[in-house]
């Protein structure tokens, strides 16, 4: 199983060694997209923005699919990979490995993230409240490291064609799949996939010192330049 039908957008703040090294590794298939890309006020003007809810407008996140909408080759993808850049393994190509793992074995799926959880199961999740979900199912994921169907990636995109905006993507990603039918896969349940995976939460921030030299990890932040 090769990665040629999958494409990797990696999401950073600002530009960085790691990021780099880690979309040589993907090469000819990988796109660093920053924060500073493109301009804040056409992508607003243009309606890309509210992937990050309200922490960064518009961000790396808005921007990637701000990129697939104007690169026709990009379409040519099955698969999208959106991999933050606090995203870290010290063996960088595992990571690469991992990519191959579902690639192989995941083929068939629209969404592949952790965490995926409908409203009822995750009731105390502080985002519910804080977005306005104009969608039938409510569901989250967490996606700092997550694959994306090219079925998925174009609903996305019409929906931010029909609001002129997009929504949190811990909301949006998995709620489209809910409206849709579309399959998924949650990591965390994946008992085989954690042989991959030291640790893939939302903090604490994790000093790369003290991780497992084998494994996965997020959040490991990396040095800006």
């Amino acid at each position: 199983m090769d990665l040629n039908k999958s494409c990797f957008l990696l999401l950073s703040k600002a530009k960085n060694e790691y990021i780099e090294e880690l979309s040589a590794i993907f090469k000819p298939n990988s796109f660093i997209i920053y924060d500073t890309d493109y301009s804040d006020d056409l992508l607003k003007q243009k309606g890309f923005i509210g992937l990050t809810g309200g922490i960064k407008q518009p961000s790396a996140w808005d921007k990637s699919f701000y990129f697939i909408s104007q690169i026709t080759d990009v379409t040519n993808y099955s698969y999208f990979y959106f991999i933050e850049d606090d995203v870290f393994s010290k063996k960088i190509h595992n990571i690469k490995l991992l990519a191959y793992y579902l690639d192989s074995n995941y083929n068939s799926y629209d969404l592949i993230a952790h965490y995926i959880q409908n409203k009822s199961e995750s009731t105390n999740w502080p985002w519910w409240d804080k977005i306005d979900v104009n969608l039938k199912n409510q569901y989250r994921s967490f996606n700092p490291f997550c694959r994306l169907s090219k079925k998925l990636v174009n609903s996305i995109l019409d929906y931010r064609n029909n609001n002129n905006r997009f929504i949190f993507h811990e909301i949006l990603f998995a709620s489209l799949c809910g409206d849709h039918q579309y399959s998924t896969v949650s990591l965390d349940s994946n008992k085989e996939y954690n042989k991959f995976i030291g640790s893939i939460k939302a903090r604490p921030i994790l000093d790369k010192i003290f991780i497992d030299d084998e494994k996965i990890y997020h959040p490991v932040k990396p040095i800006y330049e």
